[in-house]
């Protein structure tokens, strides 16, 4: 994406496929046009890191990415565009409870390990796990006008927004909206089989993420649409997966 206009801000809400996705988007800038949000050598957050940089180091900088809030575009003085993936609230919150207790360090593990997902659920009201994307979104915290704040800055900042639900769909529409050429990409930070879960779990999950609820499945209708637009996408997606599958291959030959 050298050479163009494009600059990107990749805003990673956390489970949400977001490590696959990043990887994909970053081959496209050398390392020098590259700033990534997040722990550094040392193990500390470096967001201040950042914010600290010259404006001609920050100017220098095409591709932003990281576990951020909406609105750190305001620190450069060039015009980006975010991307960002979505994905089902019920899904999301298994997934980062569960990621959760496989993370020796993580700040929520003290909160989580002897407590039950529904418990979790029901009992912990964190950023991360109540309403985490709209509320990342919109950079809100006021329940009442957080998903119309996000909407907004999805409909004024954001160039695509992905489903995980949709990945392989999500990846075709990047490649067509950037023109990436993108061939194939390999599966990071995955957590395997998908478990069982019941009625009363999603019902606790949909409770407490409504307005996550509500942003998934108007951006869900809005994706789709879009993705419809493509011309032979049947086809186009075909390919993409044969390649991919063919990459698996070769990768565990090699």
């Amino acid at each position: 994406m050298k050479n163009t206009n494009r600059r990107l801000i990749f805003l990673h809400l956390p489970k949400n496929a977001g490590t696959t996705l990043n990887a994909v988007l970053k081959k496209r800038y050398s390392e020098e046009e590259i700033f990534q949000v997040g722990y550094n050598e040392n193990g500390k957050w470096n967001i201040n890191e950042f914010i600290e940089l010259s404006q001609k180091e920050k100017d220098r900088i095409e591709f932003l990415t990281g576990h951020f809030n909406f609105g750190i575009h305001e620190h450069f003085s060039n015009e980006f565009k975010y991307v960002t993936m979505l994905r089902h609230p019920v899904d999301r919150t298994i997934s980062f409870y569960n990621y959760i207790k496989r993370q020796k360090t993580h700040r929520l593990l003290d909160a989580v390990k002897n407590r039950s997902l529904i418990e979790c659920v029901t009992q912990i009201k964190d950023f991360d796990v109540v309403n985490g994307q709209a509320r990342k979104l919109s950079n809100c915290e006021d329940e009442n006008f957080m998903l119309n704040k996000a909407l907004e800055s999805i409909e004024r900042h954001f160039e695509f927004v992905g489903i995980q639900e949709y990945f392989e769909e999500s990846i075709l529409l990047l490649n067509n909206k950037f023109k990436l050429g993108i061939t194939h990409y390999n599966t990071l930070n995955t957590a395997g089989a998908k478990p069982q879960i019941d009625t009363d779990l999603v019902r606790a999950i949909e409770k407490t993420n409504q307005v996550d609820m509500e942003l998934y499945n108007i951006m869900k209708d809005k994706f789709v649409v879009e993705f419809e637009k493509i011309k032979n996408r049947s086809a186009k997606l075909g390919l993409l997966r044969a390649s991919n599958k063919i990459k698996v291959i070769y990768d565990k030959l090699k």
